[in-house]
């Protein structure tokens, strides 16, 4: 892994696909984030998209298998993949959130707001969701504010 400041660095984080590996992976996420001075706004952005990202995937595994959370700093953009094993998955046409009466289903609407590219692609046997976010401020799309 490239040092601290050099504007790129990468981490792998291997989790058991059980809702209690989380904690773990926040944890390690915000060490990272930390460590590499990602600002605290967009540190903690990506550690809700990378959380909603798990527990999709989570959801999704095959009984006791593993996923495998990548996170990739680069000189303008911050990528981050969730890969599992299970099923094949397409990410929806379009992402909207649901009606208030639906009680699930707003992770993936709420992730596309806050990163500049969402996408899915098959693996071997699984899936792999990436999401991208730039490194200089935005806006952000959910309050309007500057991330």
């Amino acid at each position: 892994m490239p040092p601290a400041g050099s504007g790129r660095s990468s981490a792998r984080i291997s989790l058991r696909s059980d809702a209690r590996e989380l904690r773990k992976l926040r944890q390690q996420l915000t060490q990272f984030f930390d460590e590499h001075d990602v600002r605290p706004e967009l540190r903690d952005d990506l550690i809700l998209v990378s959380n909603e990202l798990a527990t999709n995937a989570i959801e999704a595994s095959a009984l006791g298998s593993d996923l495998v959370v990548e996170v990739h700093i680069g000189a303008a953009h911050i990528t981050m993949a969730v890969e599992n094993v299970g099923e094949p998955f397409d990410l929806p046409p379009e992402l909207v959130l649901p009606d208030k009466t639906h009680p699930r289903g707003r992770g993936l609407a709420l992730i596309s707001r806050i990163v500049d590219d969402l996408c899915a692609e098959p693996t071997v046997d699984g899936t792999r969701v990436i999401a991208k976010c730039r490194l200089v401020a935005t806006s952000n799309a959910v309050t309007g504010q500057p991330r």
